[in-house]
C-alpha cells in the first residue's frame, strides 16, 4: 500500500510521509559553526550527519568567505567546507562577474530576474551600482533566490536583514526564514 500525505487538497502518490527538510545555510552559519559561536548551528550539522536534513550552501558563500581580509581564517574555513561531507553547494542565479561555467550556477528567465530584482530592493532599498559593498549585497540576494529556486524548504540566517523584512519578502515570493536558534527550538517542540 503506497503512503499518501495530502497536498493542497490532493492525494499524492509515492511519496514519503516524512520527507527530509531541506536546509539552506547562510554564509553567517558558516563563520558562526567554524569561526564563532556553534550552539545553535552544531546541533543542525549533527542531525544532517544523521541523515535527519538536507544542508546546504549556494556557490555565492565561498565568494563572501573569499572577502576575508584575514588570508589564514579564511582559507581555515574553506578548507574545513570543502571535507564537510554533510553540507553540499547549490547553485545559484548566473551572474558575468560572479559564476563560472562549471560552477552549478543557472541561468533565468525573465520572471525569476523580476522577483530577484524585487527581492534587491527589498533588502536594499538605496543599492547603487558604486557601493564598495555591492557585490556582497547581490551575494545576499542570490543566497536567496538560490533557495528559492531550488525549492528548499527553510533558509537560515542570523543576519538581521532577512529577518526584519520577512513579511515583505514572503509577499515577493514564499520563503521560511529562521535563525539556527529558532529552528532548533522548533524541532524540539515538534519532537515534543
Amino acid at each position: 500500500m503506497p503512503n499518501y500525505i495530502i497536498h493542497n487538497g490532493a492525494k499524492e502518490r509515492h511519496r514519503p510521509f516524512l520527507q527530509m527538510l531541506k536546509i539552506t545555510l547562510d554564509t553567517t552559519n558558516i563563520i558562526d559553526y567554524f569561526e564563532r559561536d556553534k550552539t545553535y548551528i552544531s546541533p543542525i550539522i549533527d542531525l544532517a550527519n544523521l541523515g535527519k536534513l538536507d544542508l546546504a550552501i549556494t556557490t555565492r558563500v565561498p565568494i563572501d568567505l573569499m572577502r576575508d581580509k584575514d588570508e589564514f581564517r579564511r582559507n581555515a574555513i574553506l578548507e574545513q567546507l570543502n571535507r564537510s561531507k554533510e553540507i553540499r553547494t547549490i547553485g545559484a542565479p548566473f551572474r558575468l562577474d560572479m559564476s563560472f561555467l562549471d560552477s552549478g550556477d543557472f541561468v533565468i528567465g525573465d520572471d525569476e530576474a523580476k522577483w530577484i530584482k524585487e527581492i534587491e530592493t527589498c533588502l536594499f532599498p538605496s543599492l547603487a551600482m558604486n557601493s564598495k559593498r555591492l557585490d556582497n549585497k547581490l551575494c545576499d540576494c542570490d543566497h536567496l533566490a538560490a533557495h528559492i529556486l531550488s525549492k528548499r524548504d527553510v533558509f537560515l540566517t542570523t543576519d538581521n536583514n532577512y529577518i526584519d523584512k520577512m513579511g515583505r519578502l514572503n509577499i515577493i515570493q514564499p520563503v521560511s526564514i529562521l535563525t539556527p536558534r529558532e529552528f532548533i527550538e522548533k524541532m524540539v517542540i515538534s519532537l515534543g
